[in-house]
């Protein structure tokens, strides 16, 4: 699917953010001035929450109120001249100006006089701290007098003129604080001020750099366009990154700036350079004096982190303008200060290796090269992986081993770079002096050779050759859990357990958490939820508390976050049919990743995310998770990835009954070149193509297709995927076929899940109106709707035909609410009732194709009858509907189209 890039010559470029997150301020202040037209309002912040935003709201809803309004914009230029702000409001200043109390009588009268009889006067007074003291003194007597309505707005921490802060202090006006927005309010902010879902990602840095201030959204979603930075694909919303830091914010934070000392300006930028800082080091490089001039005027902050103090930035996005704005010699100087100054404190803390790592290239004196590689294995850590890139490359250079060829190597595969990678880390295994250092280069190669380049024989032999010379316990450990993984997403689900079971037992927790981990997907894929649950829950809760143990809470050097070992829990969730814990999973390995800045997790995860969503028949959102999962995986040249999110889109959209959009996807999907990683195609792959035939109306070759998928999948040993694409069968009409070895699964799938399918099958092979009604009420308990919603509509259909129109009725409204919380108004199992009371099967697909636009030519030969017959069928079909073209009978087959 071809990605969009917006730019300046694209669509428009965002507007004036919406209003989020304001709704109580708004209220609260227009209940004022509904209940007093002479109230006094002072909407009180920092630059940019959006202060003059809530008060244009607040203006316009007084003015459909039938209100008068008056606006004054006070400027620092305006204040040099006596009631310059007011000028366009009064009369004649000049002629006034040595009488000074006359003046301000007559100002106060002209301005009361704005008011009409039924049309109350709202003064509204934006940026009111930067009034010349006269101006101040006006809107302080105007309030004093209630000779109108007021709402102003100071900006904080700046100092507003006495007059102005006497409003609030003696109670003449009521202050709100306007504080910037929490997380969930700047999501919302983002999406909508682009019209529509945003990808995570983008989310979650825009949060981190904005800290929820709304006009830094503003300005940087502005810029993203204008850079063409911003990506709109399949519906879903991109940031390319790096994202330049717009001009237009630039420029805003270098006028706050603008005014200050240079040495107020050095700590400026040595925060910018290196927060957060221990107090004592900003200290010694940059003084006292200069901090408190800038802890004054509230451009930095202090934060106590236990044994020290920390010193950084009022706001993220200081640091991101900023450091792109620091001349090359000037970072340099900075920079090797700052190395100097950390490295010399005696309580320096576990990440200060890294940014002395950092400040020393920065500064263009790297150091030994011990430094360097702790410092890219930190920076690789905390999934810095450019930085890593660099101090590896650093230490390289300066005669390092094969330590930091191998955080190179993974910086390279990670980042996407897979042939450099295999270079960098084949390159040094002539090099490795240790068992663990073989066992390491083995690791990585066999990973990036299998996973991310496709070559399963390389991967396999790079493991059989080092263990051929590896002696060493937990290097062999290692590598067999290597092993034990390409078994797993292979699909060689018998075998995966065979070997793990010597990880289980050998008394190793790090084994132990990489057998569990591999065998959790295993047994969920099996049938055997409880077990898989189970066992992703231990292995994540062993690795929390091998962490918490390292007094750390971060990843290890391994790539390991707890939330990444629950894969098996989610799939053992989804086929057991407990939705509710499966999503609730799937979000925490989103948010993990995110939060490190792990790619490869939050791609996995978003990609889980959408097969529970599409389970549940939140077919819109599945189809944009699947979609933010293709998109990082693109990014990464993860193949196997991209084949799963791919046909998880062409799923979602099928289900939807958008063709076209499903076809897209899956000859996206086709272009791609096969992988060995198959573990979930049973439940992905070989499940789209028969859904983009039942988009397309060809039911009869999509429930053979269904059927050679679910053969195959038994044959694998995966009964919780034959358990899916069985029912499937039956909902597409092959209830009966099916119903027994549902039942059969029953026996061997843990779980609710398979249970309902298998009541649901039966249930529509009988025609059992209540059996039907009951299958609808244990789908929406079980929390899949669409499922839900089918079983409803057959219920109406059984209902109907037996006579019982009260019931049919009933079961079409619960079928109708069913469909809306899944937020879709058609499926293409859903068929119109009377079209399934009165057609055949053979009549029906037919009916579904014509409906579709094929000619009767065409349908004769997709079908492989003749021209005559479909045409004698198609009468049939007409008749049966009571209409008599093809155009009504696209109308009377609505719900499939």
């Amino acid at each position: 699917m071809p990605v969009k890039t917006i730019g300046t010559g694209g669509r428009r470029m965002p507007g004036d953010v919406p209003l989020v997150g304001r709704e109580a301020e708004l209220e609260e202040i227009t209940s004022a001035f509904r209940v007093s037209q002479r109230a006094a309002v002072v909407i009180a912040g920092r630059a940019g929450v959006g202060k003059s935003r809530l008060a244009g709201e607040v203006a316009a809803a007084m003015v459909g109120a039938g209100w008068t309004t008056a606006h004054v914009i006070a400027t620092a230029a305006a204040a040099a001249v006596p009631f310059g702000a007011f000028a366009t409001l009064l009369p004649d200043v000049a002629e006034m100006a040595n009488d000074p109390l006359h003046l301000l009588q007559s100002a106060t009268a002209a301005i009361a006089g704005r008011s009409r009889e039924g049309h109350p006067l709202l003064l509204v007074v934006d940026d009111a701290h930067l009034l010349d003291l006269g101006s101040a003194t006006l809107v302080h007597q105007l309030v004093q007098n209630r000779a109108c309505g007021l709402l102003a707005t100071v900006r904080t921490p700046d100092v507003s003129p006495e007059p102005i802060v006497s409003l609030w202090k003696d109670g003449l006006a009521l202050r709100i604080d306007v504080e910037t927005l929490m997380r969930g309010e700047t999501d919302t902010l983002v999406s909508a001020s682009l019209g529509g879902p945003v990808a995570g990602s983008a989310l979650r840095w825009l949060w981190d750099v904005t800290a929820g201030n709304p006009m830094f959204v503003r300005e940087l979603l502005i810029g993203a366009a204008e850079s063409g930075s911003l990506r709109l694909h399949g519906g879903l919303w991109f940031l390319r990154m790096p994202l330049p830091a717009p001009a237009r914010l630039s420029d805003l934070i270098a006028a706050r700036l603008s005014s200050i000392a240079p040495e107020t300006a050095d700590v400026v930028d040595l925060l910018a350079i290196g927060e957060p800082l221990g107090i004592d080091a900003l200290i010694g490089i940059a003084g006292r004096d200069a901090i408190e001039d800038a802890e004054r005027r509230g451009l930095i902050v202090m934060r106590d982190e236990g044994r020290r103090l920390e010193v950084g930035l009022s706001h993220p996005l200081y640091s991101e303008v900023l450091r792109a704005k620091i001349p090359r010699v000037r970072l340099r100087r900075l920079s090797g200060k700052l190395a100097e100054a950390v490295q010399a404190t005696p309580a320096r803390r576990r990440d200060d290796i890294l940014r002395i790592g950092r400040w020393r290239l920065d500064a263009g004196a790297p150091g030994d090269s011990d430094l360097l590689v702790e410092a890219a294995s930190r920076a690789r850590a905390v999934r810095d992986l450019e930085l890593a890139g660099r101090l590896a490359r650093a230490a390289l250079n300066a005669g390092a081993g094969v330590t930091a060829a191998l955080i190179l190597g993974e910086a390279e595969f990670m980042a996407g770079h897979h042939a450099e990678a295999e270079r960098i880390l084949a390159g040094v295994v002539a090099r490795c002096r240790t068992d663990e250092e073989r066992s390491l280069i083995a690791n990585a190669r066999s990973y990036n050779l299998g996973a991310l380049m496709g070559d399963q024989a390389a991967a396999d032999a790079v493991i059989e050759e080092a263990l051929a010379g590896i002696e060493e316990a937990n290097a062999r450990l290692r590598l067999l859990a290597r092993q034990v993984s390409i078994d797993v997403w292979a699909g060689r689900l018998s075998a995966t357990l065979h070997n793990a079971e010597e990880l289980l037992t050998i008394g190793d927790e790090a084994a132990m958490r990489r057998a569990s981990y591999a065998c959790s997907i295993v047994l969920a894929l099996l049938g055997r939820t409880d077990k898989a649950v189970a066992a992703a829950v231990r292995a994540r809760d062993s690795l929390r508390k091998s962490l918490e143990q390292l007094g750390s809470l971060g990843p290890t050097p391994e790539f390991q976050l707890p939330e990444a070992l629950l894969v098996g829990a989610v799939i053992g969730n989804v086929i057991g049919g407990r939705l509710a814990s499966a999503d609730a999973d799937a979000r925490l390995g989103i948010e993990a990743g995110l939060e490190v800045g792990d790619r490869d997790v939050h791609a996995s995860f978003s990609l889980l995310l959408g097969w529970v969503q599409l389970e549940r028949g939140l077919l819109a959102d599945a189809a944009l998770s699947f979609r933010e999962g293709a998109a990082i995986h693109r990014d990464v040249s993860d193949v196997s990835g991209i084949r799963w999110c791919l046909a998880g889109v062409a799923l979602a959209e099928a289900m939807a009954g958008k063709a076209a959009a499903a076809a897209e996807a899956e000859a996206e999907l086709a272009a791609l070149p096969s992988h060995w990683m198959v573990a979930l195609d049973p439940l992905l792959v070989d499940r789209c193509h028969p859904w983009v035939l039942v988009a397309s109306g060809h039911l009869t070759d999509a429930r053979a297709s269904l059927r050679r998928a679910a053969e195959a999948a038994r044959a694998q040993e995966q009964y919780g995927a034959e358990a899916v694409l069985l029912h499937d069968e039956a909902r597409l009409g092959n209830a009966g076929e099916v119903a027994a070895r549902l039942h059969e699964l029953t026996q061997i799938v843990d779980g609710n899940m398979v249970p309902a399918f298998a009541a649901h099958a039966t249930a529509r092979a009988k025609g059992d109106a209540r059996a039907l009604e009951a299958a609808a009420r244990q789908f929406e308990k079980l929390g899949t709707l669409l499922l839900a919603a089918e079983a409803a509509h057959a219920a109406a259909v059984a209902y109907g035909a037996a006579g019982g129109g009260r019931q049919a009725s009933a079961m079409t409204r619960e079928s109708a609410r069913l469909r809306a919380l899944c937020g879709t108004e058609r499926n293409p199992t859903i068929v119109n009732v009377d079209a399934a009371e009165e057609l055949t099967k053979r009549e029906l697909e037919i009916a579904v194709l014509a409906a579709s636009g094929l000619s009767s030519k065409a349908l004769a030969d997709h079908l492989h009858l003749s021209v005559r017959t479909v045409d004698n069928h198609l009468q049939h079909i007409y008749s049966k509907l009571g209409i008599t073209t093809r155009s009504a009978l696209k109308v009377a087959l609505q719900e499939t189209f």
